[in-house]
């Protein structure tokens, strides 16, 4: 028990840190998980690395990025395999894109999948959130009663936060040593997917009161697993 304490104090005082550009109240002024459109790293499948000012929908699920003052959707999500912002990295996996939670060098991986409640926003105006598509990219748009409009990220950022909130729903994962499989982070899938440590890890969850909602908690459990 000592050496689980020890190492769940360990993890606190030195694996956990959030990031300050999460934007803690998402409307449909401004649906997108970063304060801002903000610099980014975009590692391809085929290895090249491009660079954009980018942030994340949490309606549409999309990566989206700057062109002319407009905001565009990738439109081949499947050609990435990560993209950076500073110390927040995402991972498209089986067509969606999870946040990654532990390091990237580990074997065990967890995620948190986020995703906007789009049910929220339809008791009066329209979400911002659709798209239209176009020969190369998706243009974001507004959906009204009155029709599809192009959508200016400077009219949005000037009403930032007078938009309709919405809830976001928050979902955690993992992946194994042996397989990238996407498996919903449960106490009988833990214990399913390694057999040989269940009676160790039902002891480590007991004794340091994992939560496996809280993503500091997950991130302490991953460390955990890696270690195993």
């Amino acid at each position: 028990m000592k050496k689980i304490i020890f190492l769940t104090a360990l993890l606190f005082a030195g694996l956990i840190s959030e990031s300050q550009n999460i934007y803690e109240n998402p409307n449909s002024n401004w649906p997108f998980l970063l304060k801002e459109f903000s610099s980014c790293t975009i590692i391809h499948q085929d290895g090249n690395v491009t660079k954009a000012s980018a942030n994340y929908n949490l309606l549409s699920e999309e990566l989206q990025f700057q062109k002319n003052n407009k905001i565009m959707s990738v439109t081949e999500p499947e050609d990435i395999s990560e993209v950076s912002f500073g110390e927040i990295t995402m991972i498209y996996l089986q067509k969606n894109f999870y946040i990654l939670l532990n390091k990237e060098g580990d074997a065990i991986k967890t995620f948190k999948k986020i995703k906007g409640n789009m049910n929220d926003l339809f008791e009066t105006e329209g979400a911002y959130g659709s798209s239209t598509t176009t020969a190369a990219t998706i243009q974001q748009s507004d959906v009204n009663i009155g029709g599809i409009n192009s959508m200016d990220i400077r009219m949005l950022w000037d009403k930032q936060d007078d938009g309709k909130k919405f809830r976001v729903n928050e979902n955690h994962f993992y992946t194994t040593k042996t397989s990238h499989e996407i498996i919903s982070l449960k106490k009988s899938n833990l214990y399913n997917s390694f057999p040989d440590w269940k009676k160790e890890i039902k002891t480590f969850l007991k004794e340091n009161k994992i939560n496996l909602n809280d993503d500091n908690h997950i991130k302490i459990l991953a460390h955990y697993l890696n270690s195993l």
